[in-house]
């Protein structure tokens, strides 16, 4: 069998692929095309670099996510706001022996949070004007209202909140005409007590009323379900300055942590196979966390956003920092985290770092019901750093 022209045809076509490495761009992720050559594997090489600037900012004061807060503590304050479109109302033209039965009725649906407290004292109030637009509502919300309901909540099944014997013709005033006539609902806690969840868009208004069928009344309800929620809290202070010495990294205020470091110039014939941010931990956040993370450990998702253009160390809201869209990477960590936090990055974003290189953002998903994190800045004693692990062509590879 004549083996040696395709061998030797194998090796010209391995050598011409090979000659694409020539540049730093492509020698950061061309590690997958390195041979095994007579001398074995290349050589590996870890390079530490400091961040040259890091910062925390916040995502703005409105929460438009799957957990609404309300509540206040020493530190933290939450008030949820709903709106409706449209109210469904009892067809009273065609209902034979229509009667509003009870009151009107708005619940919420609770989600158990882990350091609940016994009770807690909630209103529910008409706001004074209407809401802003989703893109422009920030603290503190539009003023409180009427007062329609109060109770003291002891967490036992779903908040609900009786209207009233009037909230029936109350009800009838705002559907007609349709939208602008229903206000805005406000749910607080009026005064320093903990915390309460709801699970958001699921609040339903319902009306009770009997009606007669043959010979007999029968009990009905019509249920509308909230078109929009949010839920407000103050920003965060005092603001990060970018000269902090802490980085915080989650908790209730959902801080994200944007941080750049150099990488180090990859030697010819070598790629980056390793990419890494490390950080000392100082301490955690409690925060408000979910009762379905029952175990000892809480798990939590770290998002990784590109950075996508400049950005200033001073910067303090979110929307300061260019990212794309959508995270590259997710990375699973559990509560306690230990003494440091180490996040790989994945290393095919250092190909773009050869010529513009702006770093990362890492953000908690769903962090307002996760512990958060205080971290080392560079301003530390505990510096962040930049870990960059390289692997030489194998000798022998020709």
């Amino acid at each position: 069998m004549r083996l040696r022209p395709l061998l030797t045809t194998l090796l010209v076509i391995s050598s011409l692929a090979l000659s694409g490495c020539s540049n730093n761009t492509d020698r950061v992720t061309g590690n997958e095309r390195l041979l095994r050559g007579a001398g074995g594997l290349g050589t590996t090489l870890v390079e530490t670099t400091v961040p040259d600037r890091d910062t925390y900012v916040t995502p703005g004061t409105a929460n438009y996510g799957s957990v609404l807060l309300v509540g206040r503590d020493a530190n933290f304050e939450a008030r949820a706001f709903f709106k409706f479109l449209r109210i469904n109302m009892p067809d009273t033209t065609t209902l034979t022996g229509f009667t509003p039965a009870g009151n009107v009725l708005l619940e919420f649906h609770h989600v158990e949070l882990r350091n609940e407290p016994l009770e807690l004292d909630l209103e529910l109030r008409e706001t004074a004007s209407a809401l802003a637009d989703s893109g422009t509502i920030g603290w503190p919300g539009p003023a409180p209202g009427l007062l329609l309901a109060s109770r003291t909540y002891d967490f036992a099944g779903n908040l609900v909140m009786d209207l009233g014997p009037g909230g029936f013709n109350r009800i009838k005033q705002w559907a007609t005409p349709e939208p602008d006539s229903i206000p805005t609902l406000m749910l607080e806690a009026s005064a320093i007590q903990g915390f309460a969840a709801f699970s958001s868009r699921t609040a339903r208004l319902r009306i009770p009323f009997t009606k007669t069928v043959g010979n007999a009344t029968v009990a009905d309800t019509v249920n509308t379900t909230v078109t929009f929620d949010v839920y407000l809290h103050p920003p965060l202070t005092p603001a990060p300055t970018g000269s902090d010495t802490a980085l915080v990294l989650g908790g209730p205020f959902e801080s994200s942590i944007a941080i750049r470091a150099p990488v180090p110039t990859v030697a010819p014939g070598a790629s980056i196979n390793d990419l890494r941010v490390v950080f000392g931990v100082i301490d955690s956040i409690p925060g408000y966390v979910l009762g379905s993370d029952s175990t000892a450990t809480v798990p939590f998702v770290i998002e990784i956003y590109q950075v996508t253009g400049a950005w200033p160390e001073g910067a303090t809201d979110r929307s300061q920092i260019p990212t794309g869209t959508s995270p590259v990477a997710l990375v699973v960590r559990s509560f306690p985290v230990g003494d440091t936090l180490s996040i790989p990055i994945p290393p095919v974003l250092a190909r773009g770092w050869t010529t513009l290189n702006e770093g990362v953002v890492l953000s908690i998903r769903n962090a307002n019901v996760k512990p958060g994190l205080r971290l080392g800045s560079r301003e530390s004693a505990i510096l962040p750093l930049m870990r960059t692990g390289t692997t030489t062509a194998p000798p022998g590879r020709f």
